[in-house]
């Protein structure tokens, strides 16, 4: 009978990265993502300042239409009095301000949590909500795409251990 001979060592094969397998290049891939999304989230928290402000325009432009209504007096039209246009005016500022200033404060606590990795279903939430406007629902699209990565989860929780 003839003899097998025994099988010739071989150069071991690189390591599969498999789609699921959390590597250190995946993490540090995601570090990146996560940096440039926070950086982008301060940006978008600076254009969300600039909603206040047109709020506070609306606010003001309101409160001068109260004190000074412009025209001759509305009895002499027939029309509603143009205080009732002013107050409108001031209401629909100060819903503008008290929904900006909120958005404004949910976004820059989503930047700082993003940099720091803390807080991931907050982030995801509040990224949801960017997605009801533009250009926010880019950023919130993104945002959501990388915090459900494996990688942001291991980041997360490591993020939230050393709290």
């Amino acid at each position: 009978m003839a003899q097998i001979p025994p099988p010739r060592p071989t150069a071991s094969a690189p390591p599969v990265a498999y789609p699921g397998a959390v590597t250190p290049a995946s993490l540090q891939r995601t570090t990146d993502h996560l940096r440039v999304l926070s950086i982008c989230t301060w940006i978008t928290a600076g254009l969300q300042g600039f909603g206040v402000l047109f709020g506070l325009l609306y606010v003001g432009l309101g409160l001068v239409f109260v004190n000074n209504p412009p025209g001759p007096p509305a009895s002499a039209q027939g029309g509603p009095p143009p205080e009732f246009f002013g107050w409108m005016i001031f209401g629909v500022g100060l819903v503008v301000v008290l929904l900006s200033t909120t958005m404004l404060v949910l976004t820059m606590m989503t930047a700082r949590d993003l940099s720091r990795h803390r807080r991931r279903v907050f982030c995801i939430v509040i990224a949801a909500l960017h997605c009801l406007g533009f250009p926010g629902i880019v950023l919130g699209i993104f945002t959501i795409i990388v915090l459900c990565r494996p990688e942001a989860k291991l980041l997360f929780d490591r993020g939230s251990a050393t709290r």
